[in-house]
């Protein structure tokens, strides 16, 4: 028994590096360790997790080697038998067929009958058979690829000090797909109300570059029992509630005919639903009266009557609607139906917002349904300074208001090491500092790191930490130019923290630009203290850099819209971190 364990586990460790080693030759992975040479180490590492890192493929595995013993010996006797019947069967008639030439070939078809269905289903169970091996082989490489990532980020994170090797990761550049999402709260709790308490309108608002689309494509792409039926679409710039409806019913008749279990009497539904909304129906009745007499005398009456359908209003169209979602949520058993509204702050004018809101949301309350719309928070902001209706229009309309906040730093790590390989995490929290934890600001500070180690001189953290914040200040710059003035295009710490202090306490004739440009200046200028050099004095100390990037993150995210709370934070920290 045990020499039987020692060989299967022996077998599973051959098999994780084999997989491991064909995940290391893709191009994102071999551009990285060609210039590091960490390929024995991380394939050793995999190898001796093999056990630890492959439970789910183990299991589907075992599962499937079970079936396909049942399978063999099932197919074995069956075809066994068939043959045994196929050889009595073809006896007696050859026997009957005696003194006639076509026996042989009635006994080679009656033998061809006998056999084929046998071989067509044997065929069927090994196609299936195969198609699930290599499905087991897929899921045997997306539970290595998170090993190998860890195992060569260990080996990173024990250089000292952290440096920034990494020449190319088209991860950060490449559109989001399921293995780049990061698995946030908010992403379950939306879930979690949708599937426990039966919300039938969620509204989701968080700041831009947040996640909001990416928490939608999370809703669309989850594999649910029993199976959702989700429709997505982007909330219209400039046309009427009636027409987006029509077009939202239109997607849902869609749906239901691309979706694989729909049944035929549902299609059929849906397929007439979607000609009444694209097409206008023209009913055409004939009544006549004809009576022939001898002679070629023809008396005759004849009446027609044309019936043009008349294009529903908004009431009936949202009536037939909803009657159509309950039938598809009845027809779902359990699953949900999920309709998806990305983008409302695409209309810039509150009162479209409020009225669109207020047409629209008749669709909405059908058990078992779900409608989703996301809107920004500074587009939310604005259309509630512009017009009062709009928050009491939202108010009224959804069941749920569901925020998305920005990522912890450790969410930030998570989201950049699904996306590139060997990214150390100092420079993590540099870039979660500087985006102020937003993950599309988070890509792009990562991408610029890396374009900035690339164009030569010193990869370490504190010299790329100088770039990044020059960079910072050159887009200040162009903001704000007169302002701006007075600084260097590379000043130290020290100068940018006095500047800004300057603006903060002798305010210009715009106060409010004074406010902001100097929190902002104040801000780069302890990034620069935390992550550059030379360290001030009480310079935080490594296991401190990660609370500091959370902190600076935290500010960096309400800077815009709240800038005095921001300075008021930024003192703060600055006087616990003990910093001059």
């Amino acid at each position: 028994m045990d020499d039987h364990v020692e060989h299967r586990d022996a077998r599973l460790a051959r098999r994780v590096t084999a997989a491991a080693a064909r995940i290391l030759a893709e191009p994102e992975f071999a551009g990285y360790l060609h210039d590091n040479e960490q390929v024995n180490y991380v394939l050793a590492d995999a190898a001796g997790k093999s056990r630890e890192i492959t439970a789910d493929y183990r299991k589907m595995m075992g599962t499937l080697r079970r079936r396909t013993l049942f399978a063999t010996a099932t197919g074995s006797v069956v075809t066994l038998g068939g043959i045994i019947f196929a050889l009595t069967t073809a006896t007696e008639v050859a026997t009957a067929a005696q003194g006639n030439a076509a026996g042989p070939w009635t006994l080679a078809l009656m033998g061809a009958l006998l056999l084929t269905p046998l071989v067509w289903v044997g065929a069927g169970h090994t196609r299936k058979l195969i198609a699930e091996r290599r499905h087991c082989g897929k899921v045997l490489v997306d539970e290595i690829r998170p090993v190998l990532r860890d195992a060569i980020d260990k080996a990173v994170e024990d250089r000292r000090p952290p440096v920034l090797r990494i020449t190319s990761a088209p991860g950060l550049a490449a559109v989001p797909n399921r293995l780049h999402r990061v698995t946030r709260p908010e992403f379950l709790g939306v879930d979690a109300l949708m599937r426990d308490f039966n919300a039938t309108s969620v509204m989701i608002n968080g700041p831009r570059g947040a996640g909001k689309t990416t928490l939608l494509h999370f809703l669309n792409e989850r594999e649910s029992l029993p199976p959702d039926l989700v429709v997505s679409t982007a909330a219209p710039s400039a046309y009427e509630a009636k027409d987006f409806i029509v077009f939202l019913f239109k997607k849902l008749c869609e749906g239901v005919l691309e979706h694989p279990r729909a049944n035929q009497r549902l299609r059929k539904r849906a397929r007439t639903e979607l000609l009444r909304l694209t097409y206008l129906q023209n009913l055409s009745v004939d009544r006549g009266l004809v009576v022939k007499m001898q002679g070629a005398v023809d008396l005759g009456w004849k009446s027609i009557k044309q019936l043009l359908q008349q294009p529903p209003g908004l009431p009936e169209l949202v009536e037939r609607y909803r009657r159509f979602a309950e039938t598809i949520v009845t027809w779902l058993a359990g699953g949900r139906l999920v309709v998806i509204v990305d983008e409302l702050d695409q209309m810039e004018d509150p009162a479209d917002v409020a009225r669109f809101v207020n047409e629209i949301k008749g669709i909405f309350g059908v058990s078992g349904s779900t409608h989703i719309v996301s809107i920004s928070d500074d587009a939310l902001t604005q259309l509630e300074g512009r017009a009062s209706g709009v928050r009491s229009a939202l108010d009224s309309a959804f069941e749920h208001m569901a925020p998305l906040g920005i990522l912890t730093l450790d969410q930030s790590a998570e989201l950049l090491r699904r996306r590139v390989i060997g990214y150390p995490l100092a420079f993590t929290a540099l870039g979660h500092a500087l985006s102020g934890g937003l993950p599309r600001h988070l890509i792009r500070e990562a991408r610029a790191l890396i374009v900035a180690a690339n164009a030569g001189g010193d990869r370490g953290l504190a010299a790329l930490t100088e770039r990044a914040v020059g960079r910072k200040l050159g887009e200040l710059r162009k903001r704000f130019l007169p302002l701006m003035t007075p600084l260097t295009d590379d000043p130290p710490s020290r100068i940018l923290l006095d500047h800004g202090e300057s603006l903060l306490r002798n305010p210009s004739d715009d106060p409010e630009t004074c406010l902001l440009l100097g929190v902002e200046l104040r801000f780069h200028g302890t990034v620069l203290q935390i992550f550059g050099r030379p360290p001030q004095p009480g310079h935080p100390t490594h296991p401190r850099l990660a609370y500091a990037a959370g902190e600076l993150a935290a500010i960096r995210s309400i800077l815009p819209a709240h800038a005095k709370v921001a300075r008021d934070q930024l003192t703060a920290l600055r006087t616990e971190l003990d910093l001059v």
